[in-house]
């Protein structure tokens, strides 16, 4: 069972979410992934969203929303 669950929802920020991976997710994974889960929620556009897919560790989850479901 995790202790931290990290959820970000995203909307067409694909530039802001790489930095956000590379700059603080995957730290937090290092070493914790046993504890610590990041889900990342998208309501972006189709392009974006497949931008922000690849853009991820493969501990991240990650979620498509069909439609933009807001905050």
């Amino acid at each position: 069972m995790k202790k931290l669950s990290i959820c970000i929802p995203t909307y067409n920020r694909n530039t802001e979410l790489v930095a956000l991976v590379e700059n603080f997710l995957i730290r937090a994974l290092d070493g914790y992934e046993d504890i610590i889960e990041v889900i990342v929620s998208d309501n972006s556009d189709d392009p974006i969203a497949t931008l922000n897919r690849a853009s991820l560790d493969s501990r991240i989850k990650y979620s498509k929303n069909i439609t933009n479901m807001g905050f």
